[in-house]
C-alpha cells in the first residue's frame, strides 16, 4: 500500500463546496466523499447538495492543507485588522 492508497472506509476523495464571500473570506463545506469499492470503481457518498460555489475534489491529505492555509490566511487578516 502507498502512501495515496486510501484505508478500507476512509475517504478516497473529499468533496467541498468553497463559498468566497463578498469580503473575500473563504467558506468551506464538504458536502460528500469518494470511497473505493471492492472491485476497484469509487463509490460517492454525498451529505447536502451545493447550489452556489466552486466545487472541489481532494485527497483527505489535500484538504488538510487546504483548511490550513485557509486558518492562516484568515489569522493573518485578523492580526493586521487588529494592529
Amino acid at each position: 500500500m502507498t502512501d495515496e492508497t486510501p484505508k478500507p472506509k476512509q475517504p478516497s476523495l473529499i468533496f467541498d463546496q468553497e463559498i468566497t464571500t463578498k469580503s473575500g473570506q473563504v467558506i468551506v463545506n464538504r458536502f460528500g466523499a469518494a470511497f473505493l469499492r471492492e472491485d476497484g470503481s469509487q463509490g460517492l457518498k454525498f451529505e447536502s447538495n451545493p447550489l452556489i460555489g466552486d466545487l472541489v475534489a481532494r485527497t483527505p491529505q489535500q484538504r488538510v492543507e487546504r483548511l490550513k492555509q485557509l486558518n492562516a490566511e484568515k489569522t493573518q487578516a485578523k492580526d493586521e485588522i487588529e494592529r
